[in-house]
């Protein structure tokens, strides 16, 4: 009955949702207490990002992110979503989930200029700000929001798991080589790993051309590892 009660209190602990971080009270080496604030794994992974609630809302949620951790501006995943269907074709939504074309009418709507870029691999260390970019993961297309590339590592805000890092050839497997970027006259707060020259583009991409994310309509069901 001990054992099965230390394995209980162990998963309580350790596999605790996000809202249960809290602060930690300690005894001190000298007496009285120190207070020690304690997040969870959950709070730890998607730090500094918008996690993504259904299977269709990667691009609503990674666009959230941009907006609110790097511009500063108050906005929620719902919020980005009611105004991406607002704005657009709502049949076609449903059928085909949210195109970049859908981000670029939400971003102007909040006064961003906004568009896509064709980029080759090699300029992705020379970015100054987050973009985001549409990946081949096992079969499914999948927004995830580009942090930044240092040496041979690329980082990324993914919706659906949390902050990551590939091996940059592994990301250039399942890129398609466009970038999606917002501009705003004020400058954004620096994301992780942003720093550097700014890259250059070889051509602006029409955003209707583009494939769409996931457009599957439901609670969310985290893909597998890239």
């Amino acid at each position: 009955m001990r054992v099965k009660l230390a394995i209980t209190s162990f998963f309580l602990l350790v596999l605790a949702p996000a809202g249960w971080g809290a602060a930690l009270t300690v005894k001190g080496p000298f007496g009285g207490y120190l207070r020690k604030e304690v997040i969870s794994l959950r709070e730890a992974r998607y730090g500094g990002m918008v996690p993504q609630r259904y299977d269709f809302s990667c691009g609503a949620a990674s666009l959230a992110t941009i907006i609110k951790f790097y511009y500063g501006l108050d906005v929620s995943e719902e919020e980005v979503i009611k105004g991406m269907v607002r704005l657009g074709n709502e049949e076609k939504i449903r059928k085909g989930g949210f195109s970049l074309l859908d981000l670029k009418r939400y971003a102007t709507k909040r006064g961003f200029i906004a568009n896509g870029y064709k980029i080759r691999a090699e300029n992705l260390p020379r970015l100054k700000i987050p973009a985001i970019v549409l990946l081949e993961i096992r079969g499914y297309s999948h927004f995830v929001v580009l942090k930044g590339v240092r040496g041979e590592r690329v980082y990324i805000a993914d919706p659906a798991v949390g902050n990551r890092s590939f091996r940059l050839e592994d990301f250039v497997k399942g890129w398609n080589g466009i970038i999606f970027v917002l501009y705003r006259g004020a400058k954004g707060r620096p994301f992780a790993l942003q720093t550097g020259p700014k890259a250059p583009v070889q051509r602006i991409i029409p955003l209707a051309d583009l494939p769409v994310g996931i457009g599957v309509w439901g609670p969310l069901r985290p893909p597998g590892a890239f």
